[in-house]
């Protein structure tokens, strides 16, 4: 196994040898009303409060999903029961809304995760908090604890809406469709009645339940995470991949040990056949609490996962990125320390097995690292393979901001980020706030991925007509050309990103090179026909 520590301080020198990547914003939207959206507590759900999420997903064709909770009546949501509801809105890729649905009762309602369809629909899990409205005729159901798994066609009318559970606390966080059409659905369950009575497992918390493509339940179970436990524990399931070659799924979550004491959470992790029989499970962590927040798998039988680490002094979260066998087996890991606060949310693997991570960061005293807009900043991160980081971005504005969902697009190259934004001001919207005062609004974004060449082994893209003078440069140069490029980033032969210039210096046409080494650079520009790169000496 091999083990790696990443101390932030050395972040700027962490960039691919052979190939950088330069992250462009293409696309940045806020959505919402007047009032909160994704309200609940920014953790991942470690208590059984957790409702703050805004996830999205998103179809070849780009239209979007995004689904959150919602206490607003006005703008893009209409209607209230009285507390928090469900707010589900499709979108075309310019941002404009095709459609949006509300569901919800009397009391909070929260999803935690939505999928798009290929049918052109979607499907969303979540809980509810009471027996009535949308989510009336539970019957034997708890009021104000049970689960839901809705499906909606692709103009946004009810395929159908399952509500599952027993009379005590249930909570649904992950869905994915599987191979059969079908969906598999993870969470928390504290009951043995209702849909738990046919349970294969009934000796913990953590649930998951396998559905057909009606959503009719085909088995359950929820387990330990031990087979000896203390009395005062819990543990929950919160995201789930299928697994190659019809082997099963792999389940990832939290286990918590003297839950609401001075206590420790762990990450958890467990194997299943595809009939919802236990292969293995096993737990890990440090002195402190451990949070897993994302867990995804790729053809290969790899399976990444990350989560945050709490820092032995208390006073940060570090986060640990794992890859996996299919045994459980660490093949290696790597744990990104340092004065920040990190927040996970989700991962995905590109085309090329890189990772692309999200979250949510605040830098409260690294002077080496982006110190952002100020508070909790959107991230979003490039990894390698082996868990080193190639490129990174923050976004947001100067209060707290977070990306919580990443959906790839590999034809078109980019990356689609949910989340929310509390700032008035956020630089990353088109618009303001519904209101000044810091409610959280929905989210998304999009960031177009490109590839820089490889300074000196590959034939760059360049336009013959484009002069870059003078050359070679010493304090700065200019570009001739008939238009303005809309992105500026000068590369340099190790694939590091050494300039991002300004929109000013694109309007004065002034690069500044002052301070750089002696030597060859690759200049990027995104020009309204596509990428172009040039040659750059700086003496």
């Amino acid at each position: 196994m091999k083990h790696r520590i990443l101390y932030l301080f050395l972040f700027g020198f962490l960039s691919s040898i052979s190939e950088a990547q330069i992250l462009t914003r293409t696309f940045a939207k806020r959505y919402g009303g007047s009032k909160s959206e994704g309200s609940g507590s920014p953790l991942i759900p470690s208590t059984a409060g957790y409702g703050g999420q805004i996830l999205s997903d998103t179809r070849p064709d780009s239209t979007s999903f995004l689904v959150a909770n919602s206490f607003s009546i006005n703008y893009f949501v209409h209607g209230n029961y009285g507390d928090a509801d469900i707010w589900v809105a499709k979108l075309k890729r310019n941002g404009d809304t095709l459609w949006t649905r509300k569901f919800g009762s009397t009391a909070e309602d929260d999803p935690f995760q939505i999928r798009a369809l290929s049918d052109g629909g979607c499907v969303f899990t979540g809980h509810y908090g009471a027996a009535n409205n949308d989510f009336a005729g539970s019957g034997s159901l708890a009021a104000g604890q049970s689960a839901f798994l809705i499906r909606l066609d692709s103009l946004g009318h009810v395929v159908f809406k399952k509500q599952l559970g027993g009379k005590k606390e249930d909570r649904l966080y992950g869905v994915i469709q599987t191979r059969d059409k079908g969906f598999l659905l993870c969470g928390y369950s504290a009951s043995n009645d209702g849909t738990l009575a046919t349970a294969i497992d009934t000796t913990g918390g953590a649930w998951l339940v396998k559905t057909d493509s009606a959503g009719s339940v085909q088995w359950n179970t929820h387990i330990a995470c031990k087979d000896t436990l203390p009395t005062t524990r819990r543990e929950m399931f919160w995201k789930v991949t299928e697994l190659p070659n019809d082997s099963g799924y792999m389940v990832g979550g939290t286990a918590s040990y003297k839950y609401s004491q001075v206590g420790n959470d762990d990450f958890f992790l467990a194997r299943f056949n595809t009939n919802g029989q236990l292969t293995w499970k096993k737990k890990w962590g440090g002195i402190k609490d451990d949070f897993l927040s994302a867990l995804v798998g790729t053809s290969s039988g790899k399976i990444f996962i990350t989560g945050i680490k709490e820092n032995v002094s208390g006073s940060s979260n570090d986060f640990g990125m794992y890859c996996l066998n299919l045994s459980g087996d660490i093949l290696w890991q790597t744990l990104v320390q340092g004065s920040l606060r990190f927040y996970p949310n989700d991962l995905n693997i590109d085309e090329k097995g890189r990772i692309q991570l999200c979250g949510a960061l605040f830098n409260f005293g690294s002077s080496s690292f982006p110190t952002g807009y100020g508070d909790y900043d959107g991230w979003f991160a490039i990894l390698d393979s082996n868990g080193t980081i190639l490129a990174q971005i923050l976004g947001g504005g100067g209060n707290d901001d977070r990306w919580y969902g990443i959906n790839y697009l590999p034809a078109k190259k980019e990356v689609v980020l949910s989340g929310r934004t509390t700032s008035p001001q956020n630089p990353w919207c088109n618009q303001p706030a519904f209101n000044t005062q810091l409610d959280a609004d929905a989210w998304l974004v999009r960031i177009k991925i490109t590839d820089t060449a490889t300074v000196g082994t590959q034939t760059l893209t360049t336009d013959q007509g484009m002069l870059l003078y003078p050359q070679p440069a010493s304090s700065s140069f200019s570009i001739l050309f008939h238009v303005l490029p809309q992105e500026a980033v000068l590369v340099d032969v190790r694939g590091r990103v050494v300039r991002r210039y300004t929109s000013e210096a694109l309007q004065t046409n002034l690069y500044e090179v002052a301070g750089l080494a002696p030597g060859l650079y690759t200049l990027y520009l995104h020009m309204a026909t596509g990428p172009v790169y040039k040659r750059v000496v700086v003496e």
